[in-house]
């Protein structure tokens, strides 16, 4: 069972080393989110460098395929090229709050492209239980080498388990998102209209319902970094 860090959003270069430097040793990954909700936050793919070199860390880029013409899209897979990433999510992004879309690419094309440009890299999307089961294996039949699985829950195993098994055919490897509410975090996430897990032994129940059908799990606690180590801890790798 792979384990993905969620890295949440912070405000200087020191205090992105010692989130990260938390999660090292504990984690095989870092996943570091770009603009959520469409609204200005680090930038992934800059801080996916910033921590692949001077941590040597694993890190997952994303890139929102709305904010991005031909050009700048091309220049940033020449750049990850040059570095150490080898995970690359590609999404559509929320709408950019008081900006403009770039119709460019769809996310398809975009995927198509990174292929081309950068081959050594594993290029992976966005896939939610919250779609259709056709448009769910629509996403599936792109073949991506891995997905981000939004919106599981305990009642959506069984679609998963559906899921899985095409996307094990495709060579597909899944990693659920589970986000964890606390104390610390409650009044951000209710904002947030994904399922969240509250408490350890609830997640404990869910990655055990789920084993044997997913490459690993990305977990997130946002603000509350010690409850998402501890949380690594509870998860069986098998």
């Amino acid at each position: 069972m792979e384990l993905i860090a969620e890295l949440g959003s912070v405000r200087s270069r020191g205090e992105l080393l010692e989130k990260a430097s938390m999660l090292l040793g504990v984690f095989d990954y870092i996943d570091v989110p770009d603009s959520p909700l469409g609204k200005p936050s680090i930038h992934s793919l800059t801080a996916a460098l910033i921590l692949s070199e001077a941590l040597n860390a694993n890190v997952i880029a994303h890139v929102r395929v709305v904010d991005y013409n031909k050009l700048a899209l091309d220049s940033m897979m020449k750049t990850v090229r040059l570095s150490r990433i080898k995970r690359l999510v590609l999404l559509r992004g929320d709408p950019p709050v008081g900006s403009t879309v770039v119709g460019d690419y769809s996310v398809e094309g975009a995927m198509a492209r990174a292929r081309k440009l950068i081959p050594g890299v594993e290029v992976g999307l966005l896939l939610s239980l919250r779609k259709s089961f056709e448009e769910i294996m629509e996403r599936v039949r792109l073949s991506p080498d891995f997905m981000l699985v939004l919106n599981l829950s305990i009642d959506r195993v069984g679609l998963l388990e559906a899921v899985a098994g095409e996307a094990r055919r495709r060579g597909i490897r899944l990693y659920p998102y589970i986000i964890l509410e606390t104390e610390r975090n409650r009044d951000i996430l209710a904002r947030v209209s994904q399922p969240k897990i509250r408490g350890l032994r609830e997640l404990e129940e869910l990655v055990s319902s789920i084993e044997g059908l997913v490459e690993g799990v990305l977990l997130s606690c946002p603000q509350d970094y010690g409850r998402l180590v501890e949380a690594a801890s509870r998860v069986e790798r098998g």
